[in-house]
């Protein structure tokens, strides 16, 4: 027999689809509704133990415990706040809730990035929930992760998912084809220009990753990833969308409804010198948690430094071209942008401010590497 037996209650519930055995029934915080009987989840295979420690237990929520008959002791939360949209059953798209949960002006801003999204490029949006072939996961997750390289280097910060990325696709690829998990991709012609990475758990989908490639940034990615996200779930009568942890300003928009996570110590308190014993464990794991909070803190504070120093993204001066007949213009194919920092998203912006397809332009560079944008009738000019 172990004296504690210690899980990480989120990751066991999503990634390996198991419920610890102490919990009988979960129920959402929020309305005491039935979120999973234990009874029709897999169990962990444990050794019994005379304590049981989970943490990274969300306070969305709510225990209802077997033997056990309640939970001994919590812990306090981390300074991780998580996000997410409690979903009325009386919404029938996201469009509904856009109106009800947002300002005029928000949703004037919101409406700009979509319809201008949809304007300059040829969109493809594709849902994988039950089905996806290996080489199209492989493709799609190479693409996140090298969104998610440059979107971090941009930030001068480390991303803990690329550390394991190789797991993290093994045991997410069989989830998607057992309907556990779920990837929205938006398409640009073939390739992928926003990543959605879902976590699909009775109800609730848990949208653990929201990634793209940040040289569309101007057209609102992160609301429109989560307008979409929605609006599935509303259409597939989910209770909750669950948008994860970590604070950015789309989701703290979307969010009607934001919790945080503890540490759950749970053992038969009725015997005496367990109830000693688990005070002592108590303590020691407050102290550890007071540590670890201290750690938090002292990350995000160098995040923040980080952020300081990371290069500045000034954006590119575009000049309106009077005469074009005195420059040698050579035709450049927009699919070589690539080897041109900084000049897809220059495009891109372009055409947002334009309002113009990008099938609707040419490209032209001279011999000096200055570059030129003709739409229509007009030419612009600027250098990389």
């Amino acid at each position: 027999m172990r004296l504690i037996n210690k899980q990480h209650f989120l990751n066991a519930l999503l990634r390996e689809n198991k419920l610890h055995p102490v919990y009988d029934t979960l129920k959402y915080s929020f309305s005491n509704k039935e979120f999973i009987k234990g009874s029709e989840f897999k169990k962990h295979k444990h050794e019994k133990s005379l304590f049981y420690y989970n943490y990274c237990v969300p306070r969305s929520l709510k225990a209802e415990l077997g033997d056990y008959k309640k939970i001994s002791f919590k812990l306090p939360s981390l300074v991780y706040r998580s996000y997410g949209v409690i979903i009325d059953e009386n919404l029938e798209s996201a469009e509904d809730y856009l109106n009800s949960h947002f300002s005029k002006k928000q949703r004037y801003s919101i409406r700009k990035g979509r319809t201008l999204l949809e304007q300059c490029f040829d969109l493809e949006n594709k849902v994988f929930f039950g089905k996806i072939e290996r080489d199209e996961f492989d493709f799609i997750m190479n693409k996140a992760s090298e969104f998610l390289r440059a979107r971090f280097k941009q930030k001068n910060e480390e991303n803990e998912h690329l550390v394991q990325w190789e797991t993290y696709c093994n045991y997410l690829y069989p989830l998607i084809n057992k309907r556990k998990a779920s990837i929205f991709v938006i398409y640009n012609g073939a390739s992928p220009i926003q990543i959605t990475i879902n976590f699909n758990i009775n109800k609730i989908c848990f949208g653990t990753m929201l990634i793209y490639d940040i040289d569309y940034s101007k057209y609102s990615m992160g609301h429109i990833g989560v307008y979409n996200l929605l609006d599935w779930c509303i259409k597939n009568k989910y209770d909750f969308l669950d948008l994860g942890r970590n604070t950015y300003e789309y989701k703290t928009k979307w969010s009607n409804y934001n919790y945080e996570s503890e540490g759950q110590i749970i053992f038969n308190h009725k015997q005496k010198i367990l109830y000693l014993l688990g005070y002592t464990i108590k303590a020691l794991l407050k102290a550890k948690h007071v540590v670890t909070t201290l750690k938090y803190r002292w990350y995000f504070k160098k995040v923040e430094w980080a952020k300081k120093r990371a290069p500045i993204l000034e954006n590119i001066k575009i000049e309106k071209v009077n005469d074009s007949g005195n420059f040698s213009l050579n035709a450049f194919n927009i699919t070589e942008a690539a080897n041109y920092p900084d000049l897809r998203k220059t495009i891109n912006d372009f055409l947002y401010a334009k309002k113009v397809h990008e099938n609707s332009v040419k490209l032209y560079k001279n011999e000096e590497s200055t570059f030129f944008i003709k739409s229509k009738n007009e030419v612009f000019k600027f250098n990389l």
